[in-house]
């Protein structure tokens, strides 16, 4: 009987340690997901106010309601942030050569190079992280191995009142 006990004792700290080292998995899946979706959310938010911008001046160029020189003007910034944007304004304020395949294929890379160097941000955040983790790890390894070659010397000062 006490023997039954005893195995159902052990099994039961069996079943525990299992669940306590699958929820400890898990909260760290939950926060490495955690992570990952403030590194989107973070590189989302970027996207959107630069890519705000790139579609307010493509708007600008196409409004017919706005001056000449205002037009031209945001074109020429258009340009200045999408390069292959070949478009020109004519005389009479026509658009011509308007390619928003340039403008969708620039936005495309825009977002994704914004997620890569937000991800990029993150990693070195991590590996700074881990190059402290592991320096404090040293410190204290080389402080343990002190003290186990020279344990007189950590005696005496633990017991010598005059030290």
């Amino acid at each position: 009987m006490a023997a039954a006990i005893v195995g159902a004792g052990v099994a039961l700290a069996m079943y525990l340690k299992r669940q306590k080292e699958t929820t400890k998995e898990l909260t760290m899946q939950e926060q490495v997901q955690q992570r990952i979706a403030e590194v989107e959310k973070k590189a989302a938010e970027k996207y959107a106010e630069e890519s705000a911008e790139i579609h307010m001046l493509n708007q600008m160029v196409h409004n017919n309601a706005l001056s000449l020189d205002a037009r031209r003007s945001a074109l020429e910034k258009l340009q200045q942030l999408v390069p292959d944007y070949h478009a020109a304004l004519t005389a009479e304020g026509k658009l011509i050569n308007d390619n928003t395949d340039a403008i969708d294929g620039y936005l495309a890379s825009l977002e994704k190079k914004i997620k890569m160097e937000a991800f990029e941000e993150e990693l070195t955040e991590v590996m700074k992280k881990k190059i402290e983790a592991q320096r404090k790890l040293q410190e204290i390894a080389d402080a343990q191995r002190e003290k186990q070659e020279n344990p007189l010397a950590n005696i005496e000062t633990q017991h010598n009142p005059y030290a």
